[in-house]
């Protein structure tokens, strides 16, 4: 991975560049990493205009594990291009696009959206600043409920609503690989703050147990009502369960 201060080097003669909308500075840009892991393009303001070159990166990169956007005013336009070349790769596992304006236009988040849903390399999402509402919670909800890959996700200081709240709740209770999901400032009320943060334990609890069934904390929480059929049953789960199927075929013969 490139350090803070060379991704600050390599970022630094781009953003004064693409300030003049120097499509070529970022072509060559992209030219010069296209063997690299990581490709920050933090604050260099490409727009929607560079995002689509970008995609065209991403779609064809095979290296490319570790993407930062932040700071490039991508709107609904560029994160649709950005997310059909998301379709196509299958290196990145990382992707931060805070402080953006994806969420202004609903078509952004539900375009990202519909390609993590089958997506199975990216596990870290940042979407941190990027006025998404409750339609697009609602996006992120049902992207949710399908994706099996993503771990840790940010949407902090979005205006999510009480709403945005229930709708990413929904899809939440349907994941067992996301272990941590910021949501600081996004307006989601308290009790859905609670709601997520026992869901996010329960999916703690399945990838202790399923990394290291042998452990002692593992074994309890596999074995607890609430949190053992994530956790692949458990050793006691699994006995309560078949005990369960004995019961039901004896009262089903009486």
């Amino acid at each position: 991975a490139i350090g803070v201060s060379a991704r600050r080097a390599f970022a630094a003669p781009l953003v004064g560049a693409m300030a003049q909308n120097n499509i070529p500075a970022l072509l060559n840009h992209l030219d010069a990493h296209r063997e690299s892991a990581t490709l920050s393009l933090a604050y260099a303001s490409i727009g929607d205009e560079g995002a689509a070159e970008v995609a065209k990166f991403v779609r064809d990169n095979p290296f490319v594990k570790y993407l930062d956007l932040r700071g490039n005013n991508i709107q609904a336009k560029g994160i649709t291009n950005i997310a059909n070349g998301i379709k196509l790769n299958r290196s990145l596992r990382s992707l931060n696009l805070k402080w953006n304006s994806i969420g202004r236009d609903p078509a952004g988040i539900v375009a990202l959206c519909a390609a993590l849903k089958s997506n199975l390399t990216i596990g870290h999402v940042d979407l941190r600043n990027n006025r998404i509402n409750n339609v697009g919670a609602r996006s992120i909800g049902e992207m949710l409920t399908v994706n099996t890959t993503i771990t840790h996700l940010d949407i902090s200081w979005n205006d999510l609503g009480v709403d945005g709240g229930i709708a990413l709740l929904d899809g939440l209770k349907h994941n067992t690989t996301v272990i941590d999901c910021q949501l600081s400032g996004s307006k989601v009320g308290d009790e859905t703050l609670h709601e997520v943060a026992f869901l996010l334990r329960r999916n703690r609890a399945s990838a202790a147990y399923k990394s290291s069934p042998d452990d002692t904390g593992a074994k309890a929480a596999a074995g607890h009502p609430t949190t053992s059929h994530i956790a692949g049953g458990g050793p006691t789960a699994n006995a309560a369960v078949k005990s369960q199927s004995r019961d039901l075929q004896v009262g089903g013969g009486s």
